[in-house]
């Protein structure tokens, strides 16, 4: 791994395909939470729970993914440029 730094905003160069896991499983982690405790709480634990537990995961996934791929640089940018004056 290389010490190759974005000059522009002074971050670490990340390659993309450690940004793509990253990705994915934060969109794993997030789409099975939010599918779950969604359905739970707005449809209840009735006997079809699972099969659209699990059709509400996948689209939520689907979906979620490529918008994490474009949403993570920009909240790591303004991350850092705001608290980059109260870096010493």
């Amino acid at each position: 791994m290389s010490n190759r730094t974005d000059e522009r905003r002074g971050l670490p160069a990340v390659p993309f395909r450690i940004r793509a896991v990253v990705t994915a499983v934060t969109g794993l982690v997030s789409a099975l939470l939010m599918s779950f405790l969604g359905l739970a709480i707005n449809y209840g634990f009735r006997s079809d729970f699972l099969s659209r537990w699990l059709f509400a995961f996948v689209t939520g996934y689907v979906i979620l993914v490529p918008v994490l791929l474009f949403i993570l640089p920009i909240v790591q940018r303004v991350v850092v440029r705001y608290f980059a004056p109260f870096q010493q």
